[in-house]
């Protein structure tokens, strides 16, 4: 029975969760930038064509490396010689996401049995609901596609190693974790620290705090710059200003608590756990781009799984004092049932569950996906030129562009266009038209209501 309940929450969620990825793809509702830009950069390594990054072309960054240090790539890109799909990086996305409900269970037994107790399920059932609706972690699943969304479930992975003495595999949980991207050499500094302060392990705590300081400052300061010739330097930057915004980022700190419920706070355990999100967050509060310090995007994925670590150690905490064994257990579940809604109501609109409600028959979406099959096969020394929501479909290429009015002002050569007349505003598409209009190096070759084709003469 325990084992049932156990796993049934994880693996219904799971099930929203890796359906509604699917179908954020298919609707054309997939993070229009970035999901078709590393579906791109991962197939063309899988392709022998390195890192190169046909939506950056013209750009430094067509080499992906002189944006991020992005080394978890190479592993992933064997599924696209078995799956060359635009759904692909959807199914390795949905299977990273929905790892952490099955590990939640998991690190908090282990905290539990720290303690010498063996009644964690209900805590464990709570803390994964908890998580599923925290809107740092569910922005990471409307945002998908990233490498350390990827590499996420390695911090539980790492820490349960950690909790059982494990540490050979914690050590090869955290290499796994550090090739996300550099950003996640922060969690593997998170992971040291936890080893330290949580589970008695400071030799090999220092040792992982090192090895995560000097590698996220050799891919800042020299590696990632190194294959920026232009520039010569880390292009983010730029963007540090700690003075930004002081407000925003002051609110922002206390909702990391607020929508944990304070659980991150109760304890000495848990302050301490809680201490291993402090370089992922100082990231965010000392750039001035407030997606880095905001639930809005993904950069709160590595943080929110540490979070629910802090949250069980603060749970356990409370659940030891006298007067929360007295509290009726009807009080208790309508207080987890109130927490749980407070925290979902805040995120409505990035969870799973909200997406796969609007699951229904759209005509022009099915319409769509069928005009752009009909355009699978085209010759790879064409280049494709595609508006940003419908460049996935086609991400699986080398010679791959978005579509924007200043290219569409230069002659086109060997290229085709592809334009979804809905998915901009009239100005937009009449701007584009005009401009298609007037460069005599193309000409109509399709309009079915959904999608306009034009190839180069």
């Amino acid at each position: 029975m325990e084992f049932t309940t156990r796993w049934a929450l994880p693996a219904l969620l799971s099930a929203f969760s890796i359906i509604g990825c699917l179908y954020k793809v298919y609707c054309f509702e997939a993070q229009e930038m970035d999901y078709g830009l590393f579906t791109n950069i991962i197939w063309n390594f899988s392709q022998g064509n390195g890192w190169h990054t046909s939506l950056y072309a013209g750009q430094e960054r067509v080499n992906f490396l002189a944006d991020h240090l992005a080394l978890f790539i190479p592993l992933i890109s064997p599924a696209y010689i078995l799956f060359p799909s635009p759904y692909t990086l959807s199914i390795l996305h949905g299977a990273a996401y929905t790892a952490t409900f099955f590990l939640v269970p998991v690190i908090v037994r282990e905290i539990w049995r720290s303690a010498g107790r063996e009644d964690y399920l209900h805590a464990a059932l709570f803390l994964t609901l908890a998580l599923s609706v925290f809107k740092g972690f569910t922005a990471a699943w409307r945002f998908q596609s990233h490498m350390t969304t990827l590499t996420m479930p390695f911090v539980l992975c790492a820490l349960i190693a950690l909790h059982r003495n494990a540490l050979k595999w914690a050590a090869f949980w955290c290499v796994l974790l550090t090739l996300g991207q550099e950003r996640s050499a922060l969690a593997t500094f998170g992971v040291g620290t936890y080893a330290m302060f949580i589970t008695g392990n400071p030799r090999f705590g220092f040792a992982t705090c090192l090895f995560a300081t000097s590698y996220f400052f050799a891919a800042v300061k020299w590696i990632i710059p190194s294959f920026s010739p232009i520039t010569g330097r880390y292009i983010y930057t730029s963007s540090i200003n700690p003075l930004h915004d002081l407000w925003g980022k002051l609110l922002f700190s206390l909702n990391l608590f607020v929508y944990w419920f304070m659980l991150p706070l109760a304890g000495k355990r848990a302050i301490l756990a809680m201490v291993s999100i402090g370089p992922l967050v100082a990231v965010g509060l000392i750039s001035n781009r407030s997606a880095m310090y905001s639930f809005g995007n993904q950069y709160q994925d590595y943080a929110s799984v540490f979070l629910c670590v802090a949250s069980a150690h603060g749970f356990l905490w409370i659940s030891k004092k006298k007067l929360f064994v007295k509290i009726p257990k009807y009080v208790l579940l309508t207080t987890g049932i109130a927490c749980i809604t407070f925290s979902a109501n805040y995120s409505f609109h990035s969870l799973p569950v909200r997406t796969i409600l609007k699951i229904q028959k759209i005509p022009h979406i099915e319409q769509l996906n069928a005009d752009i099959s009909h355009y699978q096969n085209i010759p790879t020394k064409m280049t494709v030129y595609a508006t940003p929501l419908i460049v996935t479909r086609f991400a699986l290429r080398k010679n791959l562009q978005h579509l924007s009015v200043s290219a569409l002002r230069r002659p086109i050569q060997s290229g085709i266009i592809f334009i979804a007349p809905r998915f901009h505003t009239p100005k937009e598409l009449q701007d584009m038209l005009a401009t298609i209009a007037a460069n005599p190096t193309l000409r109509l070759a399709a309009d079915t209501g959904e999608l306009l084709v034009y190839e180069s003469i």
